[in-house]
């Protein structure tokens, strides 16, 4: 089991970013309302495209949402398992950038492992509204280190795993990632 109900992912990726999906919402309230109501052929047929295309931005990034991360294996954990078969594994790290879902779910699923939970928020680089909402929302872990993307408080080969589920996309500029994958 991976601790993890049917559509939360879906639900956690609407919840993050409510602002365009109410936005969204609205233009096909609206789209279809004009559709129906409007007696120019050319607007009809705007309401109509409208329409449609937001339904595939919204459908399609939700359904795509859910076969992410409610579907798939991902955090099921197989794939590391099968991954990590026949290595020894004592130390590992759990790298997020602001939204930790994982580190709890890793512990649950890999005993023996001691985790290390890194969280590179900075709040001066990461300015997307919805990386707040989902720290605000899900504080990291107590024994989570605050420390910088780019400087981690760790020897080098101290750990024989290091995981980044997703984080690392926070991390807006090619240098900004490079370093993190130099740490």
């Amino acid at each position: 089991m991976n601790g993890r109900g049917k559509w939360q992912g879906m639900f956690t990726i609407a919840w993050f970013n409510w602002p365009f999906y109410v936005v969204g919402i609205v233009i096909l309230i609206l789209s279809l309302m004009g559709f129906l109501v409007l007696g120019s052929r050319d607007l009809r047929v705007l309401c109509g495209v409208s329409f449609v295309v937001v339904a595939f931005f919204l459908f399609g990034s939700l359904g795509s949402s859910h076969l992410i991360y409610d579907r798939s294996d991902l955090y099921r954990w197989e794939w590391l398992r099968k991954a990590l078969q026949g290595a020894s594994v004592r130390q590992a790290i759990i790298s997020h950038c602001g939204f930790d879902d994982a580190s709890l779910l890793l512990r649950r699923q890999f005993h023996g492992i001691e985790w290390q939970v890194l969280d590179h928020f900075d709040e001066k680089l990461m300015t997307e509204p919805s990386i707040r909402r989902a720290r605000a929302r899900f504080p990291p872990p107590p024994d989570a280190q605050q420390v910088p993307y780019n400087a981690w408080p760790v020897a080098r080969g101290s750990s024989d795993l290091v995981l980044a589920l997703l984080a690392i996309h926070e991390l807006r500029s090619e240098t900004e990632r490079s370093r993190w994958f130099a740490e």
